[in-house]
């Protein structure tokens, strides 16, 4: 009975989309974002980028495009916080945030606070799947 009503919430779709975004478990569409938004976050990251087209455009460059059928791809927000003008192309990078839309009854379980902690995670992964591009790129 359990199995049934964690299914019908929809609890194991929302817990598979935190781990494929926010802990970079799709990372081919991390890797493609990082290709996309790349030649305009080494320009002194300015705010009024377009990170969400950005990510759209990484998804639609896949193969096989699962990420507009996924429920939660819509609900997804990435940004960066206006404080970050100005700032080094590495804390830029750093400052990028992403959030998800829960709704309820999901919101019960899935806290704000919790998915701060996530977009942190997020931003720290992020970096490093940069850092991993960055060396694959100069040894090629």
């Amino acid at each position: 009975m359990l199995v049934r009503q964690l299914a019908a919430s929809g609890l194991v779709p929302l817990l598979d989309a935190l781990k494929g975004y926010f802990l970079l478990g799709r990372g081919e569409l991390f890797h493609s974002f990082i290709k996309e938004a790349g030649p305009s976050m080494e320009l002194m990251p300015p705010t009024h980028l377009d990170l969400q087209l950005m990510l759209q455009q990484a998804a639609g460059g896949e193969a096989v495009d699962p990420y507009f059928s996924d429920p939660y791809f819509p609900l997804l927000t990435l940004s960066l916080p206006e404080h970050a003008a100005g700032c080094s192309v590495y804390d830029a990078w750093r400052r990028l945030r992403l959030d998800l839309e829960v709704a309820w009854p999901l919101q019960l379980l899935v806290h704000r606070a919790q998915l701060e902690k996530y977009s942190a995670l997020f931003s720290f992964l992020l970096l490093v799947k940069r850092v991993q591009t960055q060396l694959h790129a100069s040894w090629n």
